[in-house]
């Protein structure tokens, strides 16, 4: 046996790289915390927690570096503002920083393995996490697992706490009841003591950009120009968000609900038809950019719905071997397959016969000016009262000035009442414009529209991809459905516009062939190969030639005036 002693074997023994930090020093931060402003201002507050603490550290003579947090934020997650700034703070201060003293383990964290995880890695560093309230010797294997502990149940805890919230939650949103704040648009009010959701100014204008994208079919980027210049901050990606959210046309849907959807008990924005157009022009588009290139050769595409499937769209694609475009349904074995230059003839037939006479766009126009004026005489009745209402502001403004400098009033009175006659001013003169901008554009809108009736085919079959798919919508606004079966195409709605146009041109040249005929109410819709007729009133008025004429312009709605033209 080697008698060698051990004694020189010891340069060969390994020891721990890692130094054990001695801090004697006896400084500490307090931290403070609470969930809620209610709990704030009950028995767990701030100043309690601070009170408590604070003796704590004078009992035990521990020194008061610093204090955080001293607010309500939750403890669900560590990306706490204070919290954040007061973990910074104990890593670098130029003191020595040994103990975090808080209140109880929960004012700290509520994370569970993750608060265990940061309570670790300061421990490295030296610095300990003393609960007045749930003392524990972090200094031992037992006060570390006791400590641990407690940060597992505090999770345990705000997860039963969460399962009884959500479950409160759910319950009222199943009754029809929002639940916090709602969206952009609406506001929550109390009347009689009972919290009620209203629709604000903003949302009015939420409303118009849910028209322009369903019927204008503007662009989510042209829509957030045009409500910035209205006075609302908005942004396309904001206003996306905004047309996906079934809330605007009454309904509920939330996370609570597991993808279930609630009728609310809210005010709806929009019609529930109106917030499907505008998701299934959203969805076209999203189609569009992803799955197809820019194919003028088939300028229908997305356009034109299969009328057995009815909620797809026909897509273009081309046969390299006869170097032919075709239109097809996808959904498999559907069988709607048309060739492009047939289907555009068809259309072409469809659109034809909206197309007027050149010489009667005279007549047609004095008709339409004629009646459009008097529909428009409400507009000219409220810029006459606008007008006397701004003379009556502007009167009130130059005697509280006259009295000012006279005065006969201070300028506490004046301060006080001038900014609102000014506003007042402000307001009535905007009115004024947007009331004179609405007739001098409805003036251009309808000779815009009546340059292109004599040439509507023309118009579409040389015009540009963009040129082609604009004047489509403009006279079918929910586009136009496909028959396999009987190979035709029609549609559920057409611009009143062109359809009234043209019933005016049959009457005309129905009166220049001296056959004065009955026009009835279903004739302004029906009579027309390719069309679904609309439903109409039982009671059906009849006149002749162009006392009739009045009656028709009557129906035109002035929204149909406002479609984006060439």
């Amino acid at each position: 046996m080697d008698n060698t002693s051990l004694a020189i074997f010891q340069q060969f023994g390994v020891t721990s790289n890692k130094k054990r930090t001695r801090i004697t020093e006896n400084n500490c931060v307090i931290y403070t915390r609470v969930s809620t402003k209610e709990q704030a201002e009950n028995n767990l507050s701030l100043g309690t927690q601070m009170k408590a603490c604070e003796e704590y550290a004078q009992k035990y003579g521990i020194n008061i570096v610093n204090y955080f947090g001293g607010t309500y934020e939750s403890a669900k997650t560590d990306e706490r503002k204070e919290f954040v700034r007061m973990l910074s703070f104990v890593k670098r201060s130029k003191e020595k920083i040994r103990w975090i003293v808080v209140y109880n383990v929960d004012r700290f964290s509520r994370t569970g393995a993750n608060g265990i995880y940061i309570a670790n890695e300061l421990k490295k560093q030296g610095i300990s996490i003393l609960s007045v309230t749930q003392p524990a010797d972090t200094d031992t294997p037992s006060g570390r697992l006791q400590q641990n502990i407690h940060f597992i149940f505090s999770q345990y805890d705000n997860e039963v706490r969460r399962e009884r919230t959500m479950a409160g939650t759910r319950e009222k949103l199943l009754r029809g009841h929002w639940i916090g704040a709602p969206p952009v648009g609406y506001d929550k009010i109390k009347i009689n003591k009972e919290e009620k959701i209203v629709i604000n100014e903003t949302g009015k204008l939420i409303k118009k950009a849910f028209y322009w994208r369903a019927y204008h079919r503007m662009s989510s980027n042209d829509i957030a120009a045009k409500l910035r210049k209205l006075g609302m901050n908005m942004y396309h990606q904001k206003l996306s968000n905004i047309f996906h959210n079934p809330f605007y046309c009454g309904l509920i849907a939330h996370k609570a609900l597991n993808g279930q959807v609630i009728e609310g008990k809210h005010p709806a924005l929009v019609s529930k038809d109106i917030f499907l157009k505008v998701n299934d022009i959203l969805r076209g588009e999203r189609f569009k950019g992803k799955h197809t290139k820019e194919m003028p050769e088939v300028p229908l595409k997305h356009f034109v719905k299969c009328a057995t499937h009815t909620n797809r769209v026909l897509t273009g694609y081309l046969v390299k071997k006869k170097g032919l475009y075709y239109y097809k349904c996808g959904v498999k074995g559907c069988g709607s397959n048309r060739s492009a230059k047939v289907f555009h003839e068809k259309f072409k037939e469809l659109l034809d016969q909206f197309t007027i006479n050149g010489n009667l766009i005279k007549p047609i126009r004095e008709q339409l000016y004629f009646r459009i004026n008097q529909l428009t005489q409400d507009n000219k009745n409220q810029e006459k009262l606008l007008k006397e209402r701004l003379k009556e502001i502007e009167t009130k403004i130059a005697k509280a000035q006259e009295k000012h400098f006279l005065g006969e009033i201070d300028s506490e009175v004046y301060e006080k009442f001038m900014p609102k006659y000014k506003q007042e001013k402000t307001q009535v003169v905007m009115e004024i414009q947007k009331l004179g901008e609405k007739s001098s554009n409805l003036d251009k809108f309808i000779d815009k529209f009546l340059e292109m009736l004599p040439n509507l085919t023309n118009l579409w079959d040389s015009g540009t991809l963009k040129a082609r798919e604009h004047l489509q919508h403009l006279v079918f606004p929910e586009g136009i459905f496909y028959d396999r079966k009987s190979d035709e195409v029609r549609t559920s709605r057409i611009n009143t516009l062109f359809v009234l146009t043209k019933r005016i041109s049959d009457i005309y040249e129905a009166m220049k062939k001296g056959h004065f005929e009955n026009f009835d109410e279903t004739s302004l819709y029906v009579g027309m190969t390719g069309f679904e007729p609309a439903a109409s009133s039982s009671r059906t008025k009849r006149a002749t030639g162009l006392r009739y004429i009045p009656k028709i312009i009557s129906k035109i709605k002035s929204s149909d005036f406002q479609s984006k033209l060439f």
